[in-house]
Formats: structure tokens, sequence, C-alpha cells
């Protein structure tokens, strides 16, 4: 009986060194899979021609807020529209993210529709991808920035609508994870009180992720209301 509870006993420390061994190098194994090349990328951003079919589907965006305010203040500079917005969500555009933008006013405008002189729609297309250490390309997005400058109110200030970002070409491999989003815009005299120019900082920020390990990256433009140009700052 004392040999038989002996041998029990062994073969039970024997399944819990093996358990124990087992753990071990599972463990040792995600830490190593998070350090593979599969998951150090590259990050990359050029810029590339808007193909016509975009520029075709660019929508019109001028709204009507009706800010009640009884005094302009032309050198106080507001975003009367968004602040944050999704542009790409799991991989996917975001369905209404066309009607997303933010713009550049003088504060107490009743509406942007008492603003004139916009410029048409600049715009911008930029290619954005990932490469993984094996040379292997695990994200491929296009997107075109937009903005109209030039605005003024009763003949003064430079001010900015419509400005936002539309993707319009999302290539994700499989057992990747991609989110893009507006984060935050914010909004400066770059002028002086009797000229002023609205200025807008834009800051996108990019996920890109599997189980293991997950990679970010940030990109600001910036657009002012005298200049049809875009900045990219990083």
């Amino acid at each position: 009986m004392g040999e038989l509870t002996t041998k029990s006993c062994c073969r039970r420390l024997a399944f819990a060194l093996a358990a124990v061994l087992s753990l071990t190098l599972a463990t040792r194994t995600i830490a190593a899979d998070a350090d593979t090349p599969d998951m150090n990328l590259v990050h990359s951003v050029e810029e590339v021609g808007t193909p016509n079919e975009i520029i075709r589907s660019i929508p019109n965006v001028f709204h009507d807020y009706r800010v009640v305010e009884e005094v302009v203040a032309i050198e106080k500079i507001v975003n009367l529209a968004q602040k944050i917005w999704k542009i790409i969500e799991d991989n996917k555009p975001v369905v209404d993210v066309k009607y997303m933008y933010a713009n550049a006013v003088p504060k107490g405008v009743p509406s942007t529709e008492e603003l004139e002189g916009f410029s048409p729609i600049q715009y911008r297309s930029f290619r954005h991808y990932g490469k993984n250490g094996f040379g292997a390309t695990v994200y491929d997005l296009t997107y075109t920035i937009l903005h109209r400058y030039n605005g003024s109110y009763r003949g003064k200030g430079r001010y900015l609508d419509a400005v936002t970002v539309l993707p319009h070409k999302v290539e994700v491999l499989w057992g990747y994870k991609m989110n893009y989003s507006v984060d935050r815009v914010s909004t400066v005299n770059v002028g002086d009180s009797e000229k002023p120019v609205a200025s807008i900082l834009m800051e996108l920020g990019f996920k890109v992720a599997t189980v293991i390990k997950e990679s970010q990256f940030r990109q600001v433009y910036e657009f002012r209301g005298d200049s049809p140009n875009v900045r990219s700052i990083q």
C-alpha cells in the first residue's frame, strides 16, 4: 500500500513539473513573438495623386449652425463643427465620415453662410502604409485631406471651412486591426486683431494591432485661412 502511495505521489509530481515547464515555454514563446519581425512595423507616408472619382465625390459641406451671439469678434477664432471624430474603425471607414469636418470662423457669427469669398475645395492625397520586418505590407491606407480657405466676414479676416479627412482605400492584412481618427482640432489667430488669419492644427491618431501587440502613429496637419497649402508637422 505504501509503495502504491509513493508511486502515485511521484506521478503527481511529474505532472506538476511538466505543467510548469509547459507554461514557462509558452510564456517565452509569446514574449518572443512580441519582438519578432512580423510585429516591428515601419510606417511610411507619401503624397499621391487624387483620383478623379474621389474629386467628384467630395461633398459640399457648408452648414448653417445658427449660433446665437449678439457681438461678432473677428479676432477670436472658434471651431463650430467637429472637435474629434473617427475616420476608420476596425478596418472600415465610418459611414458618415464624409459629413464630419472642422472649421475656423469668427466667434459669434450666426451662421457660416455669413462668410463670403471661400475658395473651392482644396485637396491633397496621401498613402500611409506599414511594413513588417519581413518586408510585407500589413496595412495600406490612402486618404485625402480637404479644406476651404480665404473666407471673410464683412470683408475682414481669412477663415477656414470644410477641414476634413476622407479615406478611399483601406487594405489590412488578415490578423491585423486598424483604427484611424481625428484626435484633436485646435484653432488660433495667426494674424492680428485687425487682420485675423485662422489656423487649424488637426492631430490624427493611427493604431494597428494584433492580439499580441499594438503599434501607434501620429500626424499633425496645419491649415491656414490665407493659404491653399497644408503643412505636415511630424
